[in-house]
């Protein structure tokens, strides 16, 4: 019993009362059968008063017809993981899961087996379980570690000295090459070429290019996408479904009321259902990676992502917006809905560091699943018990609000840094948390995590002024939060229409804030978007907090400098990124021959006393090398200086070769 409390019963030292069913409680008290010890009491679990149950090995669950029924839903085969949940033919129950037992058939191939009696996992591989660390089916069949490796576990390989090893196409940037016969997926696993499946590699990995195949009876099949093998070899969709990540689903209408919704492109790849059609989202420009978002004026899609034709990042802050779409952080968003609409992007307002943040069609309305109450995190979602809200990793979340009732945390109660708030365990403090949690506010009810990663705030968001029913709603001076809506907000803003547009004719500008309908190009409390209030004597002016006058108390402020903005240095308003006495920071100035352009000091033609020195680029600063002024971030003759050249077939990126 060594690290482990315990209590002395005569001459024997015996675990802890609290929790001992032979001494519960006190020396020879014993629990009778079908009871445990908690808490120095014996209690009864039977099926007769409770769904759960007391068996020989530990809990079950009453199952059955009548519910009378106490099996082991860990290992039961005809209750695996919960009642009413039996393995398949073929299949045992281990740990709660299915998984193969009889690796000889057909519809187990490539599927996870296992020995309950010796509580091992394998993969069924050519007829039998192999082990997972297996290197020619290593965690899976097929998946084999590249030359000179060997596998270290269920899903990665190593080589001698420890570290991990991954395949490439020609055995370069690091990797390593595959065995004569096989190809490198995308996963950097050599597997079967796609040609070469057979009866005998049933069930092994074979190479696609999103590296999902698998050796199917009719060759290589893509396991996400293949619809008489979806998700495994053999298991086809009905006629009306189509395979989509593996699992067969119904083909969508495509109506007013399912945008957004995965549907079948006619080459097999997975599109959305927008206007009524099916929509490549991944490359359309004007339904760029979800319905309703177009691409700036000149920009593409790829990827469902908008991009410049080269590949740059410049978006619709730089480049506009086609007529009647406005700009936020993704791109360009209609402001309205069409009538019945559900899905879609639509322009909800402004929000931090973007001219609208993005909304979702709601039955023709543009809602934010962030904060509104009727569609909170999905249309039609109502959240009638709690308050709406969104934080860092979370869209929209019905967080609770305790009222001070509750029936406690049961039993087991709570464990490793939870306490229980009403009937729910959650976390004591923010300190560790990620933000979005529900915690335990110090008002005594519950919490959501707010702020950043390392200096989180449990704050409640039903009373909370600066999180007033949402992380970052800051309330005007004087006014409280009541029920997560700030004091004295007019009807038309009120919950769940923060930054919602309040006044039609004046566009964009105004929305709805905490404090009411702002002007976010005007109001110092709100400049730019919601809450982002101006501190120090700046104005709002613009949408962006700015000293009207210079002074040392608004060192580096934006300002207006000659012809456009600038920062304050001192008592000047200057333009830190051409000013040779403040290049790129107040102070800072230029030596010598040297230029300030684009915030750095450079000079502007290369000659050989110039060697090695910094030089202006059309967009940054370079070096002056032979060939003149290089960027040596991405010129592969001189990577990261001058004379510095990369090994045919590789490219320089980030001042490396790759």
């Amino acid at each position: 019993m060594e690290g482990v409390q315990g209590q002395c019963c005569g001459d024997v030292c015996v675990p802890a009362f609290d929790q001992n069913a032979e001494n519960c409680g006190s020396c020879g008290h014993a629990c009778g059968g079908g009871q445990f010890c908690y808490g120095g009491d014996c209690y009864t679990y039977t099926c007769e008063n409770s769904g759960y149950c007391v068996l020989d090995a530990g809990y079950g669950e009453c199952c059955g017809v009548d519910g009378l029924d106490c099996v082991d839903v860990e290992s039961d085969a005809q209750n695996c993981g919960g009642c009413g949940n039996p393995c398949p033919a073929g299949m045992a129950c281990m740990n709660g899961g299915c998984y193969a037992s009889d690796c000889s058939l057909a519809a187990n191939a490539g599927r996870t087996c296992t020995d309950p009696d010796a509580g091992t996992y394998g993969s069924c591989c050519d007829g039998q379980c192999l082990r997972e660390d297996d290197s020619f089916n290593c965690g899976a069949c097929g998946k084999s570690c590249p030359m000179g490796a060997s596998c270290g576990g269920s899903d990665y390989c190593t080589i001698p000295d420890g570290g991990y090893a991954y395949c490439t196409a020609d055995g370069g940037n690091g990797g390593y090459p595959c065995p004569a016969g096989e190809q490198c997926n995308s996963e950097g696993w050599c597997v079967q070429a796609a040609a070469s499946c057979s009866p005998s590699t049933l069930g092994s990995a074979c190479y696609t290019a999103d590296g999902s195949g698998q050796c199917c009876g009719q060759g290589c099949a893509d396991l996400l996408n293949d619809h008489e093998n979806c998700g495994a070899c053999g298991h086809a969709c009905g006629g009306s479904e189509w395979c989509y990540e593996g699992a067969c689903r119904a083909v969508p209408s495509c109506n007013a009321t399912d945008s957004d919704t995965p549907c079948p492109l006619s080459d097999g790849r997975a599109g959305a259902c927008c206007n009524g059609s099916c929509l490549d989202i991944a490359n359309d420009a004007y339904d760029c990676g979800r319905c309703g978002r177009s691409c700036s004026d000149g920009d593409v899609c790829q990827s469902g992502s908008c991009r410049e034709s080269d590949g740059g990042e410049l978006g619709c802050w730089e480049l506009g917006c086609p007529a009647g779409y406005v700009c936020n952080g993704y791109g360009c968003d209609l402001p309205t809905c069409a009538p019945g609409a559900s899905g879609g992007a639509c322009a909800f307002g402004t929000g931090a560091y973007s001219t609208s943040a993005e909304g979702t069609c709601c039955d023709g309305t543009c809602v934010d699943l962030g904060q509104d109450p009727q569609n909170c995190g999905a249309c039609g979602t109502v959240c009638s018990s709690g308050i709406c809200a969104s934080s860092l990793f979370t869209g929209g979340t019905c967080f609770p609000v305790y009222d001070g009732g509750g029936a406690g945390c049961g039993f087991g109660g709570c464990f490793g840094g939870t306490v229980c708030v009403g009937d729910q365990c959650v976390t004591a403090s923010c300190d560790q948390a990620m933000p979005g949690q529900t915690c335990a506010a110090s008002t005594g009810g519950f919490g959501v995590c707010c702020q950043g990663f390392f200096n989180n705030t449990c704050a409640d968001l039903s009373s909370d002024p600066q999180n007033c029913g949402s992380c970052g709603w800051t309330c005007p001076t004087g006014a409280t939060c009541v029920d997560g809506a700030c004091t004295g907000t007019s009807t038309g803003c009120g919950l769940g229409h923060h930054a919602e547009f309040c006044d039609v004719d004046a566009g964009t500008a105004d929305v709805c804030c905490a404090s009411g309908c702002a002007d976010t190009q005007t109001d110092s409390q709100n400049c730019g978007y919601c809450g982002n209030a101006c501190y120090g004597g700046l104005a709002c002016v613009g949408g962006t907090c700015t000293a009207l006058t210079c002074t040392a108390s608004t060192e580096t402020a934006p300002c207006a400098a000659d012809g456009g903005a600038g920062n304050c240095c001192s008592s000047s308003c200057v333009d830190l990124d051409t000013d040779p006495h403040n290049c790129g920071d107040c102070g800072h100035g230029c030596a010598g021959s040297t230029t300030c352009a684009h915030g750095g000091c450079g000079v502007d033609t290369c000659d050989a006393s110039h060697a090695g020195a910094p030089c202006h680029l059309a967009d940054g600063l370079g070096l002056c090398c032979a060939a003149g002024c290089v960027d040596t971030d991405s010129d592969p003759q001189n990577c990261g200086g001058c004379g510095l050249p990369c090994a045919p077939g590789q490219t320089c990126s980030g001042g490396g070769c790759h």
